[in-house]
């Protein structure tokens, strides 16, 4: 069989390699390698889904924020001395000061929810931190007037960290407290 075939191909050697493909063939080719760039028309359509993603997205920030009032970042509070907030006025706010006060108030919040848990009346140690915590806020005021005077710098910006985790070292310190004094509390003698 393959002796037939090879026979036939000597025999007509010059009819096969005269032969071409035809023109559809070639263009068919030629527009394979020179593939035009096709224009994506965009509808109507999408622009409207686009705004209505973005409505949709506004709208769920919006009710977030009107569901959760208590966030400290949404809102500035004034209080009591533990009650975690610290806010450089707003004139004088730079935006990495202030993530800086945003993450240690969420940190602040966060412990001061914990200790508002206790009855601290019943806590006589709680004037001692109330005290160290009265000595740290004032070193923070004594930084927001450097700021307000020469503008904010890395080592203000450090100093200012240092304060705010100073501060979460003690209320971290009197959580320990509480629930070391609540333990003894419930847990019945020997």
């Amino acid at each position: 069989m393959w002796k037939r075939i090879e026979n036939y191909i000597r025999d007509h050697r010059e009819e096969i390699d005269r032969d071409e493909p035809g023109p559809e063939v070639w263009n068919n080719i030629q527009a394979a390698m020179n593939p035009q760039a096709k224009v994506k028309k965009i509808t109507p359509w999408r622009y409207l889904e686009a705004a209505a993603m973005v409505l949709i997205a506004l709208g769920a920030g919006l009710w977030w924020a009107i569901m959760n009032p208590d966030i400290p970042i949404l809102k500035k509070q004034s209080g009591s001395l533990l009650d975690g907030t610290i806010l450089i006025e707003e004139n004088h706010r730079i935006p990495e000061m202030e993530m800086v006060e945003a993450y240690y108030t969420m940190q602040f919040s966060d412990r001061m929810q914990k200790i508002k848990t206790y009855d601290l009346n019943q806590f006589p140690a709680i004037e001692d931190y109330k005290k160290d915590l009265a000595q740290v806020d004032e070193c923070i005021e004594a930084l927001k007037k450097d700021i307000e005077k020469e503008g904010l710098h890395d080592q203000l910006i450090q100093a200012m960290r240092k304060n705010f985790e100073q501060k979460i070292a003690i209320l971290d310190q009197l959580l320990s407290q509480l629930e070391k004094a609540e333990k003894a509390n419930s847990t019945p003698p020997v």
